[in-house]
């Protein structure tokens, strides 16, 4: 099996922890583009799954075992600095040393929740391109309104958030992001769903 590997780099959660275990997912210049990634629209959590702000659970989908790690707006305050980072670097998800790693299979993926992947009120923000052409300009949903939802405590952290000179990490979006308004309505959504680039679902470091 040909891995590649994820960036060791500082991310907007940190950096590794020896002795960890981490779902990682590289970039592969000949693979598929990372829009091909992202829900559209960003769907429910599924119903009777526990999952809190700040964790990882496992998900039974046509009797195969799926990881739900809950990314934390306290490092990644807009979906895009999460977005931007993963364009820039790869994947790199610690998962907790407790989670039935047994579980998993090479057909694993892990799907991933933000608070903010959904923005109910997304044509409020006026026109805006879809990044996976699937939807007209500023359509309800639509994952182009992350372009359009950056609130400016993300700006200059960790993660990097690239704030009014972002530039869309799938191909060929290259458009400034803009501010969030005061009445967008927010929802925490399945955002990307990824495979994993490690025989059984993680990499110990």
């Amino acid at each position: 099996m040909t891995m590649t590997p994820a960036i060791a780099a500082e991310r907007g959660c940190g950096r590794r922890v020896q002795g960890g275990v981490y779902w990682e997912c590289g970039l592969d210049p000949d693979g598929a583009p990372l829009e091909e990634f992202l829900i559209d629209p960003p769907t429910p959590i599924p119903a009777g799954l526990t999952i809190t702000p700040r964790g990882v659970s496992l998900i039974r989908i046509g009797g195969v075992a799926h990881v739900v790690d809950w990314v934390g707006a306290a490092h990644y305050p807009n979906v895009l600095d999460f977005v931007s980072e993963v364009g820039r670097l790869g994947l790199s998800r610690r998962l907790p040393a407790t989670l039935d790693f047994a579980q998993l299979v090479p057909a694993s993926r892990i799907l991933l929740v933000h608070a903010r992947a959904r923005v109910e009120n997304a044509a409020a923000y006026g026109p805006f391109p879809c990044p996976k052409r699937l939807h007209g300009p500023g359509a309800a949903a639509c994952i182009g309104a992350w372009w359009e939802d950056v609130t400016a405590r993300g700006l200059g952290t960790r993660s990097r958030s690239p704030g009014r000179d972002a530039r869309a990490a799938q191909r060929g979006l290259p458009r400034p992001a803009r501010a969030r308004r005061g009445d967008a309505a927010l929802r925490p959504r399945l955002l990307r769903v990824l495979p994993s680039q490690s025989p059984g679902g993680g990499r110990r470091r």
